[in-house]
């Protein structure tokens, strides 16, 4: 299937940096090479309106979406690689 992750994240962000690398990692595994990441910086005024859509409340947050740009999980903070393999293929794949 394929999707949209929305990363919003701060440079400053400690569990952001974290998440990043996990992130990284699982999106070079083939079951998810049909996922695209955007990464949105919560510090650029240009992304204030994405934070208020999706009500990114705290840091790291992955907004998933499918090819249609529709929600269909949301994940706040830096999770552990399984876990987020878990929930990418859950979101995913059915």
């Amino acid at each position: 299937m394929k999707g949209k992750i929305l990363k919003f994240s701060a440079d400053w962000c400690n569990p952001c940096k974290v998440l990043k690398s996990t992130l990284d990692e699982v999106m070079n595994m083939e079951d998810f090479k049909n996922i695209e990441v955007i990464e949105l910086d919560i510090d650029d005024p240009n992304n204030s309106n994405q934070c208020i859509k999706y009500q990114v409340r705290s840091i790291p947050t992955l907004v998933l979406m499918d090819e249609n740009e529709t929600l269909i999980n949301k994940i706040m903070g830096a999770i552990p690689k399984n876990n987020l393999i878990d929930i990418l293929k859950q979101s995913y794949h059915g």
